[in-house]
């Protein structure tokens, strides 16, 4: 099994009040999703193993700026790369509301076939 290392974003370098607490950094768990980024573009990456020193995720959207990883591959990175953090819960409610939008547009198609 092959992983994917870049020279990953440092988040403490930027001026943003919005990343990740240490607090929310510690409680991080497997499942979860985090973004990263390799410079060029950020992206979702669901944790699959969390160590002391670096963390293992799954890509979880496609990429549009690079050809050496993409969708599904495994990349190695560290709590200092973490730009953004869903909890389980979170995912739970957004998987809830695609499901729902993705219905609601098959009855429309429906509504229009049967006009």
């Amino acid at each position: 099994m092959d992983y994917y290392f870049d020279n990953w974003i440092n988040v403490s370098s930027l001026d943003d009040n919005d990343i990740p607490s240490q607090e929310e950094l510690n409680n991080l768990e497997i499942g979860y999703s985090v973004k990263i980024s390799n410079s060029k573009e950020r992206f979702w990456v669901e944790v699959n193993k969390i160590n002391d020193y670096y963390i293992i995720g799954r890509i979880d959207n496609n990429l549009t700026f690079n050809e050496n990883y993409d969708y599904n591959d495994l990349v190695l990175f560290e709590k200092k790369n973490i730009f953004d953090i869903h909890d389980l819960e979170f995912k739970k409610m957004i998987i809830k509301y695609i499901n729902k939008s993705s219905l609601k547009k098959q009855k429309v198609v429906r509504k229009k076939k049967n006009i």
